[in-house]
């Protein structure tokens, strides 16, 4: 009973680590994805970006904006403000003009927008993925207490039935070693019989020879008796004689 109620637990435990494991992948896929989606978008934002608005490498001006341009559609940026903004970044920033200054600053809001929604989703969401991780901790626990308790109980259990296998030996023996005595057995016990039936004899012939004892007692006293009352019978007759 206590292995199955063991095994039981230990079953359960493992149900809950999986329902735990399973919560916290699917709560944090997310999380995750909004950590990964904002680190990118920094990177971009203070290197590639940085690099075409400020011309700090004239070499790698073509590539720094191809990145810009795919990475904000990545994130659903407005087609028409990208349109625009690709050929302002070309421009080193002594030819822009104050449209390629408006688009690129229309650009950079939002960018840090995003950035900061991004920013308002993991904030909000580090404490729902503390508790799923808190979760999957306490099922671990409880998984790694059941698991114990089962081995102990197999342990157990197999001790038992080592006892049970010798207790079970040791009572086949003692059968068998009462199955070997039983002709001795049954020898001794006719003995015994014939020994008590000799005993009963013997009491019976002692009890005949005390009893022929007491009445050969009884005889040889009878006769020292009469000559006694004889002689008081003839003192009192000699007595009356003399009166």
């Amino acid at each position: 009973a206590a292995l199955n109620e063991a095994a039981g637990e230990d079953a359960a435990a493992k149900t809950g680590m999986e329902d735990a494991k399973a919560e916290q992948k699917t709560g944090d896929a997310g999380y995750v994805e909004a950590a990964k989606k904002k680190s990118t978008l920094e990177a971009m934002f203070t290197d590639e970006y940085s690099t075409v608005k400020h011309w700090n490498s004239s070499n790698s001006w073509k590539k720094s904006v191809q990145a810009v341009v795919r990475i904000c559609k990545q994130f659903g940026f407005e087609p028409q403000l990208l349109v625009s903004a690709e050929p302002a970044l070309s421009k080193p920033p002594d030819e822009r003009g104050s449209f390629d200054n408006l688009v690129l600053q229309q650009l950079e809001d939002q960018i840090k927008s995003v950035l900061q929604q991004l920013g308002e989703t993991l904030s909000n969401g580090e404490a729902d993925k503390a508790a799923r991780a808190g979760k999957v901790e306490s099922a671990a626990a409880r998984l790694a207490s059941a698991v114990e308790r089962f081995q102990a109980c197999k342990v157990e259990v197999a001790t038992t039935s080592s006892a049970v296998k010798e207790a079970e030996s040791q009572c086949m023996a003692a059968k068998k070693k009462l199955k070997d005595f039983g002709p001795e057995l049954e020898l001794t016990t006719s003995e015994l019989e014939t020994a008590n039936v000799e005993l009963r004899d013997c009491d019976a012939v002692l009890a005949s020879f005390r009893e022929l004892q007491e009445r050969t007692s009884v005889m040889e006293v009878a006769p020292i008796a009469a000559p006694a009352a004889a002689a008081e019978v003839e003192g009192e007759a000699g007595a009356v004689a003399a009166e």
